[in-house]
């Protein structure tokens, strides 16, 4: 009885932390990923894979080599790239045989990466946050020439850009200057795919007199004229929309316990139902008054207790973004939210949500999903 138990519950617990489909691949260290839905989407489209082993091996830091790769198949897709190679060696220390000399080339062309001074280009070293974010700049036609990131400073102009098209978006702690790791590559790749993309004016000049003043043309961005606006209806034209036509975000959806989601679809395959923390509640208020819990102001139904949700009284109290106020089912005796020793808690520490419960048998019941307003 205690094995089935212990089976039953590891399966229900398993089945409340699970809202992707077949469309997503399954690596076998799929729970030391945090970035989860960059990961997903990522490997749906071809633009990563794993390792022969089955396992993704998120913290391991991403090589210049590899990121040059990455570059390629976001670009020209993973069967174009994977045909990539060099007649000569693009970089002294990357000769034609190098696996990764195909991509190192073809990045080199189109002025998205640059070596060293002395002629190297280090495939195998790894890159920092700020490095790898310029070629995804690059990628999404932004001239480095024309934008300073070939200048000495050249890291400050790219962070100035990067962050404002939100290239950093779900890493709260994000520092530019340190080694980027493979899942965090993917998350930076993955908001690359949903940013819009740019293209440059004709440079002009103007001769005044015996002056000539030449005006480098800028960056506005691409207008999506046609009718495959798959990721954002704005009218213009996201990388996504242009390299990975059969991949398809839906907003506007919930996930299986009620909250705010978006679904990615993959060539008519769905990838996954995830969280959209954008449009999820960011604070709100809980107080206790004769008896009832009541959040914004609206009483919360707990049919799930017995009698009324609680003794006494408390006054409002503000929720921060990214935090949960909790209580016990057994609110007499619970330590909880409202104990100043415990208080609200990270939302990134809740593992998962009762949807089940089997036993006592005779008490069999299924609890319904929260709704969330957005």
């Amino acid at each position: 009885m205690k094995k089935f138990l212990s089976l039953a519950l590891a399966l229900v617990m398993t089945m409340s932390l699970v809202t992707v489909s077949a469309g997503a691949k399954d690596f076998t260290d799929d729970s030391k990923i945090t970035y989860q839905e960059a990961v997903d989407v990522m490997s749906a489209v071809g633009v990563i894979d794993g390792y022969t082993d089955g396992s993704f091996q998120p913290t391991t830091n991403l090589t210049r080599g590899a990121a040059a790769k990455i570059i390629c198949n976001l670009i020209l897709g993973p069967t174009t790239a994977s045909a990539l190679g060099a007649d000569t060696a693009p970089y002294k220390d990357v000769p034609t045989s190098n696996v990764f000399a195909g991509y190192i080339a073809y990045c080199q062309k189109e002025g998205i990466i640059s070596g060293y001074a002395d002629g190297t280009f280090k495939p195998a070293a790894p890159l920092t946050g700020y490095a790898f974010m310029k070629m995804l700049l690059g990628a999404l036609g932004y001239d480095s020439s024309k934008e300073g990131y070939t200048d000495p400073n050249w890291s400050i102009n790219v962070a100035k850009q990067a962050i404002a098209i939100g290239l950093d978006d779900g890493n709260d702690k994000f520092v530019g200057q340190n080694s980027v790791n493979r899942e965090e590559a993917m998350l930076y790749a993955f908001n690359a795919m949903q940013a819009t993309m740019v293209e440059y004016g004709n440079d002009t000049t103007i001769t005044v007199g015996d002056v000539v003043v030449s005006q480098s043309g800028k960056a506005s961005e691409m207008v999506n004229n046609a009718s495959n606006e798959t990721i954002k209806n704005d009218d213009k034209m996201q990388f996504a929309e242009r390299y990975f036509t059969k991949l398809t975000k839906k907003s506007n959806v919930t996930d299986d316990f009620g909250r705010p989601a978006v679904t990615w679809i993959n060539n008519k395959t769905e990838v996954g139902t995830y969280v959209d923390y954008t449009t999820l509640v960011s604070s709100y208020t809980a107080k206790v008054k004769g008896g009832e819990v009541y959040i914004d102001g609206q009483m919360l139904q707990e049919d799930y207790l017995p009698g009324k949700a609680i003794s006494g009284e408390m006054d409002a109290v503000t929720v921060p973004e990214g935090q949960l106020f909790v209580m016990g089912d057994n609110r007499e005796c619970s330590e909880d939210s409202r104990s100043p020793r415990v208080g609200t808690i990270e939302q990134s520490t809740i593992v998962g949500k009762v949807i089940v419960r089997l036993y006592p048998f005779n008490t069999i019941k299924t609890f319904k999903g929260v709704d969330y307003e957005s």
